[in-house]
């Protein structure tokens, strides 16, 4: 009895087959920074703030020096994990600090900043200073910060800026008179504007200090 020959067309469709059985590709979760994110925290080059020190009439001028965004991967049990990453350098005269948006929740960025001196030596660093989006979580339940108020109005000048958060932060300090030691700061924070308010430790003293936001550019 003479067998049927298998023709070419038939014998690439078996062995395409046999291939996708026998491979599996681990699947890839994208997480994504969220636009509500970078309203808040994306800030390029260009972007300077002036800040005065409350009671005086000292400033410090601070404008950002480095703008990087890139993916970084990670496995796990379920897959590949991509997650987009944010790390922007604003400097001042007496050192700079780095803010850094990355992936908290499946969906939802987290906010953190670490502070250097002149030396590149670290000073203090706040593991959380917000999570977005704004709503998504119980913020004030979190042990790293806590929103004070969601929508305070401050006026900066003749400016008038609505649905200011303000929001009180855990720090680590790292050198300085504040070494080893967790202690509070608080930040008042505004979309497109980043930080025009502050109440924070002075590494050096331990002194308390307000500093108010008297002008800025913005470029995102």
């Amino acid at each position: 009895m003479r067998m049927k020959s298998v023709k070419p067309v038939g014998i690439a469709i078996i062995l395409l087959l046999m291939l996708t059985m026998c491979t599996k590709e681990d699947p890839i979760r994208n997480y994504n920074i969220e636009n509500e994110t970078r309203q808040w925290t994306a800030f390029k080059e260009g972007s300077y703030w002036v800040y005065e020190l409350s009671g005086t009439t000292t400033l410090d001028s601070t404008y950002v020096s480095k703008y990087n965004e890139y993916n970084k991967k990670e496995t796990d049990a379920n897959g590949t994990i991509r997650e987009q990453q944010l790390e922007i350098t604003i400097t001042s005269q007496h050192g700079y600090y780095i803010t850094k948006v990355e992936k908290n929740l499946p969906r939802g960025n987290c906010l953190k900043i670490s502070m250097f001196d002149k030396q590149n030596s670290p000073i203090s660093s706040v593991k959380t200073i917000l999570v977005f989006p704004l709503d998504f979580i119980d913020q004030p339940e979190n042990l790293d910060f806590s929103i004070i108020a969601p929508n305070e109005k401050v006026e900066i000048g003749k400016e008038v800026i609505n649905d200011v958060i303000h929001v009180k932060c855990a720090v680590k300090g790292l050198s300085g008179f504040l070494k080893d030691k967790i202690y509070e700061n608080h930040y008042w924070i505004a979309r497109n504007r980043w930080i025009i308010k502050m109440q924070v430790k002075n590494a050096e003293t331990g002194a308390t200090e307000i500093w108010n936001l008297k002008r800025y550019k913005i470029k995102q």
